[in-house]
């Protein structure tokens, strides 16, 4: 049932053989200690190759990634790894040609170094960036960022209105943008902006705070 409710979703079933295989390498560090689904539900050999035999009679579809999920890939990798080691993997990336998106790359290169505290290169990074002429809200509020981060707020602001007009449901671009303002000294104007969104988005717990 769990690979037909994955293949109608449009999910690659022989992801499940491959999530459990690591379940099972890992489950073999507890020894006896083994969180209970794994003592309920023990990972055989023999369960991992049915669903491996499932997957196989199950018509395949590639799905090509879309460029937030690579752009959110790269955030969880950089935010994972210490700034420098990260500026280092992606320059490397980058000089040698080993990516199968530059801007993916080059976005994590430019959160790299602004998680490092270096802005000036992080603002040279975020220019390249922005000239692969690739639209994503995700890249306009690192563009942000880095300006707010350095002290810029004012400038952090006008990218931050820029993005707005660009995308104006992307809320993620709102948070900053109302620390932003507050940040610049201006909390009435942050108010009445989270006021108009708590109307449209009345369960989102980030407007409120």
């Amino acid at each position: 049932i769990g690979m037909q409710i994955m293949s109608s979703a449009g999910f690659n079933p022989n992801a499940m053989a491959s999530f459990f295989e690591r379940l099972q390498k890992y489950s073999r560090l507890y020894d006896n200690n083994a969180p209970a689904y794994l003592r309920t539900h023990p990972l055989t050999t023999e369960r991992i190759a049915d669903m491996q035999n499932r997957a196989a009679n199950l018509s395949h579809k590639q799905v090509t990634d879309s460029m937030t999920f690579q752009l959110m890939r790269t955030k969880l990798r950089v935010l994972n790894q210490i700034p420098t080691a990260a500026i280092t993997e992606y320059t490397d990336a980058i000089h040698d040609k080993r990516y199968s998106s530059l801007t993916s790359v080059q976005y994590g290169l430019t959160l790299a170094l602004m998680q490092a505290q270096h802005y000036n290169e992080a603002e040279a990074a975020y220019n390249k960036l922005v000239n692969l002429e690739i639209k994503n809200p995700i890249i306009d509020s690192l563009g942000a960022k880095i300006k707010q981060n350095s002290g810029d707020i004012a400038g952090a602001l006008q990218r931050y209105r820029e993005a707005r007009k660009r995308w104006p449901n992307y809320r993620p671009l709102v948070y900053n943008y109302a620390d932003a303002m507050i940040k610049a000294g201006q909390p009435d104007e942050a108010i009445k902006l989270m006021t108009e969104l708590i109307t449209l988005y009345p369960d989102d717990y980030h407007l409120y705070q």
